[in-house]
């Protein structure tokens, strides 16, 4: 029974929304272990990604000043990320990471923006886990299925 929450973590860590609806389909479950297993997925899933954005963002920087190859700037997706990085900033982003988008393209979009904080990546962490309890506790309170 606990590989079956080892997979559900995995999958938190990359869709952490549907991880504790997942999580159901488990006999005999409950909400602490539901809870421990998707947070520590996503925490897991944050770590990585924040991580090995860094460390790519650096590489292609790197790579970029040795090419003479002009990027295009302004395109709409970037303006898009603007725009949210403007509007919600870092706490918002550890919010919105884990629910709307995934935790893969908000922890790259954190670590682009807000690298220079030293906390971003504990803000990241703090949102799965304020997330994860609002999903655990919504998902069991109403015994919601999909």
């Amino acid at each position: 029974m606990i590989w079956k929450y080892f997979l559900v973590g995995l999958f938190a860590s990359v869709k952490f929304l549907f991880a504790p609806f997942s999580a159901l389909a488990i006999e005999g479950n409950t909400w602490q272990l539901t809870y421990l297993f998707v947070c520590s997925g996503g925490i897991l899933g944050v770590t990585f990604f924040y991580y090995s954005a860094s460390f790519l963002m650096e590489r292609a920087a790197k790579k970029r000043l040795k090419s003479t190859v002009v990027k295009k700037k302004f395109t709409k997706v970037n303006k898009a990320i603007i725009k949210v990085k403007h509007t919600v900033g870092i706490y918002g982003l550890a919010l919105l990471a884990p629910l709307i988008i995934s935790i893969p393209v908000g922890t790259i979009i954190s670590a682009k923006f807000f690298h220079h904080k030293r906390s971003a990546i504990f803000i990241l962490y703090g949102g799965v886990l304020v997330v994860g309890a609002f999903l655990t506790t919504l998902i069991y309170a109403f015994n919601i299925t999909i």
